[in-house]
């Protein structure tokens, strides 16, 4: 009984944390999982634990470990090397965003819409490695912790919001885990022990569960603030090693704000931008090509050109926004902003009752949602770049705060029906007015929700926001627009949509924008400073991958905290790669690159590492081969053979400061030199004799020849 309960308690420590880690893996990390990943973990621990926990179970598991991968790999259609490629693309975005650039954004290749294959071949090696450490006669607990804890941490390194059920899987697994005390033996009480721990361990983190519901905590600065304390520090060291100069600590103004790199997008309307956005009816592909206006200027990156914007929802589409009978509020932000002066040149080539500006333009307007063009087809527009934020002037401070509460009122109203859709669906979101970053939170749900897809067709309903977000979850532009611009209201942010063209600018050269660089955004109000823009839209699902990166939170109380305007986007991939990091940091002066000109992910480093990663998760595997044919050789049954199998095997040992005992070399000598019958007993005695000199070199070494006596010479 106790054999039995000490396997089947191995094979659960090594089936929850294989499928915590995995889980938590690809919620750090973003990496997509199918349905099936539950029954292809299950099936690799399975197999894993045969290898392991039995006598020549190797030679059923392993192959049946082979067998699965395979059948893995032809399931989705040997798309691993693409995975894996998407693998480490967010492993390296993940450290530079975290670590290299804390608070930029990383343009994700976005190779793949499915990593349960790499996924899946890395659980079969870290479970490789584990299923070695739990059975373990010695140091039981110290491999178990050394695979597991590293790993682990990894990947909390990266997230401040980690999969609640893994994080409770992974302390289920350790508090198990020690319970079990560090040396395996199958006839032991490990698994009484184990199976009497582990039902009030669940209950308890249940009830945790149930008490504190995880959805429902919002933390503050001050629970988190050794966490802060120990951010602080780590970022002080970093900038001691690169020479910078001290930045402020989290929560005090910023002297920095980040650009953003958008994607490209189409809208189906009509490019004369009407009084109205319809959103029923399926895109118009023609015309595509038709160059709608060209532009110049001295900036190269992404721009957007704003035309007009509309801010009452009807759930089919949106009206221009009453005018607030007040001066327009297109020139705060520019007025705010206090970087270098630029200029852009357009040439319109169909006339339009719109004038195309660039964000932080200071031109008069009498409308708050446009500029007219006053007939003029050619133009050049100053404009500066945000830089760091200075107060409105005097004069337009009582007049902005006048806006505001204007904007605070028309610019967050929605049909009842639709407010009361969304404040369900933010709250099973974990979303609330109170939440920190809260534009960036809205912008990566409404991103996680949608797909980005031409084909889509009608929507059957009569509230288009609250069909993407729960049913269609596919659409383009408008409909990402449209469903953030209404999130967003219903959390109490004044929001509109906006829209007009999104295109890459060539610094000093002339750029043909045509209609397929149509594009419809956010634009959210932030006090002090005026209406900014929010990229929400989502990759797309039918073209190849590109990556959308969404522009960042911004505190609407806090001018300095605005994003910086996507027109000084600098792109640091070079253009046949659209991966990489898209943003980069703003000083006081201006825009900054990142040190280095491009950021290129480091394949042949990464390939390295993986390499060295591969050979130590092989490490285990091969000492279970190994010790399965000594095994083999001197049980085997040819008592001569096994005599001599014996003897080679002492002969071994005793290169590390142990004597052959004389019983050893007397039966070789007879299995080698005699016809006479080498009985069983003898053998048996031989054995125990190579047991025990076994038990005592080891127990004579240091700790690092014993990881090379059991795990490089695999003597025990």
């Amino acid at each position: 009984m106790n054999r039995l309960l000490n396997r089947l308690s191995t094979l659960g420590l090594l089936l929850l944390f294989t499928f915590s880690f995995t889980y938590l893996a690809a919620g750090c990390f973003g990496f997509t999982l199918d349905g099936l990943m539950p029954l292809w973990l299950a099936c690799i621990c399975l197999s894993v634990w045969i290898s392991a926990d039995f006598r020549h179970g190797i030679l059923l598991g392993l192959p049946l470990s082979a067998l699965i991968l395979y059948i893995a790999y032809r399931t989705y259609d040997g798309e691993l090397v693409l995975q894996l490629s998407d693998f480490f693309d967010r492993l390296t975005g993940a450290y530079y965003q975290r670590f290299y650039s804390p608070g930029s954004r990383y343009v994700f290749a976005d190779y793949s819409e499915n990593h349960s294959l790499i996924l899946l071949f890395l659980a079969f090696l870290l479970a490789s490695y584990l299923s070695t450490g739990l059975t373990s006669r010695g140091g039981r607990i110290f491999f178990s912790l050394i695979g597991t804890v590293p790993p682990v941490f990894f990947c909390l390194a990266v997230t401040g919001k980690p999969s609640v059920p893994a994080i409770a899987g992974l302390t289920l697994f350790w508090v198990l885990l020690l319970s079990g005390g560090g040396r395996y033996d199958v006839n032991s009480h490990q698994g009484r022990v184990f199976f009497a721990v582990a039902l009030p361990a669940v209950l308890l983190t249940g009830l945790l569960l149930f008490a504190v519901s995880p959805e429902s905590y919002v933390s503050s600065m001050e629970e988190m603030s050794i966490s802060l304390r120990i951010e602080e520090f780590g970022r002080s060291i970093r900038q001691l090693i690169r020479g910078e100069e001290p930045s402020p600590r989290p929560g005090a103004t910023p002297e920095t704000v980040v650009l953003e790199a958008p994607p490209p997008s189409t809208l189906p309307e009509e490019m004369d931008f009407g009084g109205s956005l319809e959103l029923a009816g399926g895109y118009d592909f023609t015309g595509m090509s038709d160059v709608i206006l060209r532009a110049k200027t001295d900036l190269e990156g992404y721009v957007y050109l704003r035309a007009r914007s509309y801010g009452d929802y009807t759930g089919l589409g949106w009206l221009e926004a009453e005018e607030p009978g007040l001066p327009s509020s297109l020139s705060y932000a520019a007025s705010a902003a206090a970087g270098e002066e630029h200029e852009l040149e357009l040439r319109l080539e169909p006339p339009s009752a719109y004038r195309f500006l660039p964000y932080y333009s200071a031109l008069p307007s009498s409308s708050d949602s446009f500029v007219p063009s006053e007939g003029q087809t050619e133009y050049t527009v100053p404009f500066r770049s945000l830089g760091a934020v200075s107060p409105l002037p005097a004069e337009l401070r009582q007049e902005e705060e006048v806006y505001r509460a204007y904007a605070y009122e028309a610019y967050t109203r929605l049909p009842a029906a639709t407010e009361t859709a969304l404040l369900q669906l933010a709250e099973r979101a974990g979303l609330s007015a109170s939440s920190p970053d809260l534009i960036q939170a809205v912008a990566d749900y409404v991103q996680r929700t949608g797909t980005y897809d031409l084909g889509v067709s009608d929507y059957p309903s009569e509230d288009y926001a609250v069909y993407f977000l729960t049913e269609a979850r596919r659409g383009y532009c408008i409909h990402f627009a449209t469903a953030a611009a209404a999130l967003y209201r219903a959390l109490g942010i004044p929001a509109r949509v906006t829209e007009g063209f999104l295109y890459r600018a060539e610094s000093g050269e002339w750029t043909d924008v045509c209609r397929s660089d149509a594009h419809a955004w956010v634009e959210i109000y932030s006090d002090g400073l005026g209406w900014l823009p929010v990229e929400v839209t989502g990759r797309s699902g039918l073209t190849p991958p590109e990556a959308v990166p969404v522009s960042p939170a911004i505190d609407s109380p806090a001018p300095e905290a605005s994003p910086e305007p996507v027109e000084e986007t600098p792109i640091p991939t070079p253009e046949s790669s659209p991966t990489g990091p898209a943003v980069g940091p703003i000083s006081p002066e201006g825009p900054a690159v990142p040190e280095p000109a491009g950021f290129s992910i480091p394949w042949r480093a990464l390939g390295i590492v993986a390499a060295v990663l591969l050979l130590i998760s092989l490490l285990p595997l091969q000492r279970l081969v190994r010790l399965a044919l000594l095994r083999r050789r001197i049980r085997q049954r040819d008592g001569h053979k096994a005599a001599v199998a014996i003897y080679r095997q002492a002969v071994k040992l005793s290169a590390w400061g142990a004597s052959v005992p004389e019983a050893i070399t007397k039966c070789a000598e007879k299995a080698a030199f005699s016809n006479h019958e080498v009985r069983r007993e003898e053998l048996a005695a031989c054995r125990a004799l190579l047991e025990g000199m076994t038990k005592e070199v080891y127990a004579e070494q240091n700790r690092f020849r014993k990881f090379v006596f059991r795990y490089l010479k695999c003597f025990m």
